[in-house]
C-alpha cells in the first residue's frame, strides 16, 4: 500500500488531485482529518441538549466535560476534562486557543437551527470554527498528532487498497505520522489564491510542513490530472521528484 498525505491552503487544489491520483490506483480509499474530527464533534453535538451561551463559564466547563470520554473513545487517546476546562481569565480574556469554540457558540446563539442535525460533507463549512477547534485544540493541548495517529491506525486496518490518499494535513505532526508510516505528503501550491484565514492555528503551522514533493497548480483540471497521473508513476517507481508544474505537463 501506498500512503500519499496532501497538505495545501484552502482552494489549492487538495480534494481535486486527490481524486486525480486516486484515479490511476486499481483500489484506493480517501482519508480526511476533517471527518475524524467530525465524528468527535457529532457525537459531542448529540449528547448536547442545549448549547452553553459564549459568556456562561460554568455552563461552558460542563459542556466541555461531556467532550473528553466523547474524543477518548473515538481517538484511543487518554482524555482529561482538566485539559479542556476555561478558567475564568481565560474566557474573560478570550486568548487565541478557544476564539475558534466561542466563535462557534455565537453562531449556535444567533442560528439556533444549527444545534440539531450532523455535520456532514454539504454543511461542514458552516461547522468550520467547530471543526477548527477541536482540530487545532486537541492537537496543540491534549496531545501533538492525536487525529493523524487514529487516521493512520484507521489506514493501516484498511485491507487489499493499492493507495490511501490522506487529505488535510495541516501540522508538522500529521506530515510526520505519514512519514513514519512509509507514506510521502504532497504539497499542492496555486500561486493564484490568497491563503485565507492566515492567523488561524492550523493555517499558521501547515506552512512549517517540508513536504516530499510540491505540486505547482498553475494550469487548468486536464494538466492537473496529467500531473497525477506522472506523480503516481513515480511513486510506483520510487522516483518521486521534489516538483512538478502543472503548467509544464502535457495535458
Amino acid at each position: 500500500m501506498h500512503i500519499v498525505g496532501i497538505t495545501g491552503s484552502i482552494g489549492s487544489g487538495k480534494t481535486t488531485f486527490a481524486r486525480f491520483l486516486a484515479d490511476n490506483a486499481e483500489k484506493s480509499r480517501h482519508f480526511e482529518s476533517w471527518l475524524v474530527i467530525a465524528e468527535v464533534a457529532n457525537a459531542w453535538r448529540a449528547q448536547t441538549h442545549k448549547h452553553p451561551n459564549s459568556d456562561d463559564l460554568q455552563a461552558i466547563n460542563d459542556w466541555l466535560r461531556l467532550l473528553a470520554p466523547i474524543a477518548a473513545k473515538i481517538c484511543r487517546v487518554p482524555v482529561k476534562y482538566e485539559q479542556l476546562a476555561v478558567s475564568e481569565a481565560v474566557l474573560r480574556d478570550g486568548p487565541p486557543r478557544y476564539a475558534k469554540l466561542l466563535e462557534y457558540l455565537e453562531l449556535v446563539h444567533q442560528r439556533p437551527g444549527l444545534q440539531q442535525g450532523e455535520i456532514t460533507e454539504e454543511s461542514k463549512e458552516m461547522f468550520r470554527s467547530l471543526l477548527q477547534w477541536l482540530g487545532g485544540y486537541f492537537e496543540k493541548h491534549v496531545q501533538s498528532g492525536v487525529w493523524y495517529d487514529e487516521i493512520i491506525r484507521r489506514v493501516q486496518s484498511t485491507k487489499n487498497i493499492e493507495l490511501a490518499t490522506v487529505g488535510g494535513v495541516r501540522f508538522p505532526a500529521d506530515a510526520r505520522r505519514i512519514s513514519q508510516a512509509g507514506g510521502v505528503v504532497i504539497q499542492i501550491d496555486r500561486p493564484s489564491i490568497v491563503t485565507k484565514d492566515a492567523s488561524e492555528v492550523t493555517e499558521r503551522d501547515r506552512s512549517l510542513i517540508v513536504p516530499d514533493a510540491t505540486i505547482i497548480n498553475d494550469a487548468g483540471l486536464p494538466e492537473l490530472r496529467s500531473v497525477a497521473a506522472l506523480v503516481w508513476r513515480n511513486i510506483t517507481q520510487d522516483q518521486l521528484l521534489t516538483e512538478y508544474s502543472a503548467a509544464a505537463v502535457q495535458a
